[in-house]
């Protein structure tokens, strides 16, 4: 397992699901399990943790830290910018609440190709996942640059730093969920993989 004192981990709910017509962290796995518990489960052997929601979101799970949104409704680059301004660590994994696949062996590779970048960011077929990537506190003058600009795009933050991009081989565990058409074709697919999931 790679030494994680130098990489936080961090799951972001703060998004409004209005296409999911209903919090996508508290969707339910076929074994009970919320989104949230089941990939803060996964992610239990980092030492730093965090919970990324906005305020009007309160959520807690043992062992994770809350970190509210500095600079609320721009999307996932409020996130990721808060958390960068709170971690105790240099970087942090930011994993979307969305991915009910991810898993610890996704975290473990990308740990794994992590070097001090300013990003590290998987492809699934050529496309990139700025939410399943780990970014460090340095880029904080780079997204405040953005922000002021009114520009909230990760692709835009990913092609203005140092970011190593590869190509993972855990391809199934960064699809996300984006409406209610998602979640029933998630549990229509997940018993295939529920055994993973198993402790």
């Amino acid at each position: 397992m790679p030494l994680t004192d130098n990489v936080g981990v961090a799951v972001l709910i703060g998004g409004k699901s209005s296409r999911m017509g209903s919090p996508k962290e508290q969707l339910i796995t076929k074994d009970n399990q919320s989104f949230l518990m089941r990939i803060c489960s996964e992610m239990d052997f980092f030492k730093y943790r965090y919970i990324s929601h906005n305020s009007s979101q309160k959520y807690s799970y043992d062992g994770y830290r809350n970190v509210t949104d500095l600079i609320e409704n721009i999307g996932p680059m409020g996130g990721i910018y808060s958390l960068l301004k709170t971690i105790e660590s240099e970087s942090v994994l930011v994993v979307a609440c969305d991915m009910p696949f991810y898993g610890s062996e996704a975290a473990v590779e990308i740990l794994e190709q992590y070097r001090g970048q300013d990003a590290v960011i998987p492809l699934c077929r050529g496309r990139r996942e700025p939410l399943g990537g780990i970014y460090h506190r340095r880029i904080i003058p780079v997204i405040e640059e953005l922000i002021a600009h009114g520009d909230y795009r990760l692709g835009m933050l990913i092609d203005r730093v140092d970011c190593l991009q590869f190509e993972s081989k855990y391809q199934v565990q960064y699809e996300n969920l984006n409406n209610a058409d998602d979640y029933k074709r998630y549990l229509a697919l997940s018993d295939r993989f529920e055994k993973r999931f198993q402790k």
